[in-house]
C-alpha cells in the first residue's frame, strides 16, 4: 500500500532557471501500483535541476522510494549515517528507501542533476544488481551520453502530457530502459567488455566453429590454466566453455537449416561434428526438436 501522508519532496525556497520537477499525484501512483504491466517498477517523481545553487534536502526518515541522482556538471555531497560522499561530474548514486540522508549542491560549483524516485519489487531487484550486498552508498561513474539521456527527457515530457494507462505504461517502461543502462553499464560497455581474456576467447570460438576445440586449447589461447579459465568463463557467461561453444555451433546450424538447403550431414562437417547422431542429440537437447523437424518447421520449401 502506498503511503501518501508525508510528502518526501520538500518545497524549494527558490527555483532554478530551466528546472523541471514532476511529482505524480497520489491517485496516479496508486494507478501505477495496480497496473499489472508496471506495478513491479514505477516512477513516483522525476526532475532536472540545472545549476542548482543552494539546493539542499534533508530527510531524517528517508523517502519511501528509491532515489536516483545523476550529477552531470558541478559538484555536491550526500551524508548518510554520518559519512559524507562527494558527487562530481558524470557520477550517480541510488539510495534505498527509508534511509536517513541529506544532500546539497556545492556553493562554489553548483551541480546540475537528473533525479527520479521509483518503487516496486523489480526496482528492488534491479538496484540489488547494482549495489549487491554492500550496505554503504556507492558513487558510480557514468559518462554523459546524449542518446541515453534523451530517454530521460522523453520520460519527463510524456508525464507532462497526460496520465492515461497507455501513457503511464510507455513512460515507466521507458525509464526502466534508461535506468538499466546504468545498472548494466559495465556489461554493455564494449570498451571494457570486449578486451578481456574471456571476450577474446569467445571471439576465437566464433572464428573457429568448424573445429573441435578443447578446454585446454581455449585456456592456452587465453594464457590461463584450464581450471582458472573455466571458472572465469562460467562466472561471466553462466555456462562452461565447451557448453557455450557447442551452443554457438547449434545457433550456426539453425541458420544453415533456416536459410539453406545444405544437408544435415554437410552441416555437421562444417561445424566440426564427426558424428551426425551426436549432433542430432545435441541439437534436440538445445532446441527441443531434431534438426530435421526444425528445418521442416522453419524452412518447409
Amino acid at each position: 500500500m502506498i503511503n501518501h501522508q508525508h510528502s518526501p519532496f520538500p518545497s524549494l525556497e527558490e527555483g532554478f532557471i530551466g528546472q523541471k520537477r514532476i511529482v505524480l499525484p497520489p491517485d496516479i501512483q496508486t494507478k501505477e501500483a495496480q497496473n499489472k504491466l508496471i506495478q513491479q517498477f514505477y516512477l513516483t517523481a522525476i526532475g532536472y535541476y540545472p545549476n542548482a545553487k543552494h539546493h539542499k534536502i534533508h530527510r531524517p526518515e528517508g523517502a519511501p522510494d528509491f532515489i536516483f541522482i545523476y550529477c552531470a556538471t558541478g559538484e555536491g555531497s550526500i551524508i548518510i549515517n554520518g559519512l559524507q560522499y562527494e558527487l562530481t561530474p558524470n557520477t550517480y548514486f541510488i539510495l534505498p528507501p527509508n534511509t536517513q540522508h541529506q544532500y546539497n549542491s556545492s556553493a562554489d560549483s553548483p551541480w546540475t542533476i537528473y533525479w527520479a524516485h521509483f518503487n516496486g519489487p523489480t526496482a528492488k531487484a534491479l538496484v540489488k544488481r547494482s549495489i549487491g550486498s554492500n550496505k554503504e552508498l556507492q558513487i558510480k561513474h557514468f559518462a554523459f551520453n546524449e542518446q541515453i539521456f534523451h530517454l530521460f527527457d522523453q520520460t519527463m515530457s510524456m508525464f507532462e502530457h497526460n496520465y492515461t494507462t497507455a501513457q503511464l505504461e510507455i513512460t515507466n517502461l521507458n525509464f526502466l530502459h534508461f535506468l538499466s543502462r546504468f545498472i548494466y553499464h559495465e556489461q554493455i560497455n564494449h570498451n571494457i567488455y570486449d578486451n578481456d581474456n574471456i571476450s577474446q576467447s569467445i571471439q576465437y570460438m566464433k572464428d573457429n566453429l568448424s573445429k573441435s576445440l578443447t578446454l585446454d586449447e581455449l585456456a592456452f589461447k587465453s594464457g590461463l590454466s584450464a581450471s582458472h579459465f573455466a571458472l572465469l568463463f562460467k562466472k561471466k557467461m553462466g555456462l562452461p566453455p565447451i557448453h557455450y561453444f557447442n551452443q554457438l555451433k547449434i545457433q550456426k546450424s539453425c541458420q544453415y537449416l533456416y536459410f539453406t538447403k545444405t544437408s544435415i550431414k554437410i552441416i555437421c562437417q562444417e561445424l566440426g561434428f564427426d558424428d551426425p547422431y551426436y549432433f542430432s542429440r545435441l541439437f534436440k537437447k538445445c532446441m527441443g526438436v531434431s534438426p530435421y523437424h526444425y528445418r521442416k518447421t522453419h524452412n518447409p520449401d
